[in-house]
């Protein structure tokens, strides 16, 4: 998370999810399929994509928690990386939501 100034509330997050029995979570779907299909009704998805080396990209925009953000009509980004590790039949998520620069994939 970062907290910029000291402030209480962070504008950027982080966070990985690793799901075991990958396999049985897609259910013969892609990794993009999934993770869209498993994305709020309220993010816009703005991008989606999956490269030669199976790492998934899906960016989406989301209502600030901020009601003057909101006000605006400013929207936050949400940036998810997923992939499989087929070795270990695991599905790993990475997201990042904020304000700032999301990070790149960590694979």
């Amino acid at each position: 998370m970062n907290y910029p100034s000291g402030d209480r509330r962070a504008t950027d997050v982080l966070t990985i999810r690793r799901f075991a029995m990958g396999e049985h979570i897609l259910e013969n779907r892609s990794v993009e399929e999934w993770l869209c299909s498993h994305m709020n009704a309220h993010d816009k998805i703005t991008e989606r994509s999956t490269d030669e080396t199976g790492i998934t990209l899906v960016k989406t925009e989301i209502k600030p928690k901020s009601w003057i953000r909101r006000f605006k009509g400013e929207r936050d980004s949400r940036v998810f990386y997923a992939w499989r590790e087929e070795e270990m039949d695991r599905l790993l998520v990475q997201e990042w939501k904020g304000q700032g620069e999301a990070l790149p994939c960590l694979r």
